[in-house]
């Protein structure tokens, strides 16, 4: 969630070409480790948990936040024409092409929520014909998001498009945890061989950087891969495995204590950091941009500009997830 923060904030330069080239397929493979399909009785009661969790806490936060993108238009005296279209737009739940500009990173979660039940259906199969479906997966979201002459695929409503671009990460998350026994096992085999494992962490990182300048402007959200798919996913993977080596690495050599354990709170929020931060974001780049008399486009091209607004950002997010978490804790009868 730092990485996407960050990825708002600061739109140019290596920083920005490096987490854009993995933090969104991350977020995929995080969701395909946590599934699990033993927990589900069937299609029914596994469609119940992930509206429950995720469509209809999408669809509160789409409604609280346009509210605010209204307020803030108003009292900026800005053109409120057209303003009940972005919250129509909850509905269609596009992230490119100019849709839910009052929170344009809600996109994910009805994606999230696709790739899910494309996963749930192939959920039996054995792990080799899941690579082979991913695969296959990942090939029509590729041809999907090109330029295709008879119908632009891309405007496909709930980005069903990336979802597709997506599957990959997602099956390659739960086929590891899968292989590997667990959780608990994967940190076990960290522990034994850390001196390998660190050099394979700064091997993939190594990678990343230097992939991330040769595949240009990627973004996920607006179906964009860069220079080229296959160093897309080549660029993401090194990404995901060396971030999953770093926080191995930071597991086994700290306590859980200061700001390993906001890191590791921030981390339980992210769903509430996600759909949160980018209208605090919106108001930190104007406050930071009129208190040092720059443009804001100036402020997302500054690496000093763009990190005091980083900073600002994640400080109120903080602060409103704490509110927030008490809210859908009353809401649910449990933590989100």
């Amino acid at each position: 969630m730092l990485c996407v923060i960050w990825g708002h904030v600061m739109y140019a330069g290596w920083s920005a070409r490096m987490v854009y080239a993995f933090h969104i397929p991350l977020f995929f493979f995080l969701s395909g480790m946590v599934f699990s399909k033993d927990r589900y009785e069937g299609t029914l009661a596994f469609l119940k948990r992930r509206v429950s969790s995720l469509l209809i806490p999408y669809a509160i936060f789409s409604v609280l936040t346009w509210a605010f993108w209204v307020f803030f238009l108003r009292i900026s005296h800005q053109s409120m024409d057209g303003c009940w279209k972005p919250l129509l737009e909850t509905f269609l739940a596009r992230g490119s092409e100019g849709y839910l500009v009052h929170n344009v990173p809600l996109w994910f979660i009805p994606c999230l929520f696709a790739v899910e039940m494309f996963y749930f259906f192939f959920r039996g199969c054995s792990g080799r014909i899941r690579i082979l479906i991913a695969l296959l997966f990942a090939l029509v979201g590729c041809w999907l998001v090109c330029d295709n002459p008879f119908y632009d695929f891309t405007t496909l409503p709930w980005s069903l498009d990336v979802a597709f671009l997506a599957f990959p990460f997602y099956a390659g998350g739960n086929i590891l945890v899968e292989k590997m026994g667990g959780l608990p096992l994967l940190m076990q085999k960290f522990s034994s061989h850390r001196g390998f494992y660190s050099c394979v962490m700064i091997g993939c990182f190594a990678f990343l950087c230097l992939g991330a300048g040769w595949n240009g402007r990627v973004t996920m959200g607006h179906a964009l891969l860069g220079n080229s798919a296959p160093l897309f996913y080549f660029n993401a993977f090194c990404g995901i495995v060396a971030t999953l080596l770093l926080c191995l690495w930071i597991q086994h050599v700290t306590s859980d204590r200061g700001i390993f354990r906001w890191l590791r709170w921030w981390g339980e929020n992210s769903f509430t950091v996600m759909a949160i931060h980018n209208p605090i974001k919106g108001v930190m780049v104007l406050l930071v941009a009129r208190l040092f008399g720059v443009l804001p486009v100036d402020v997302n091209r500054s690496v000093l500009y763009a990190f005091l607004a980083f900073v600002a950002v994640v400080l109120l997010t903080s602060l409103l997830m704490l509110y927030l978490n008490g809210f859908f804790k009353r809401l649910y009868g449990r933590k989100k």
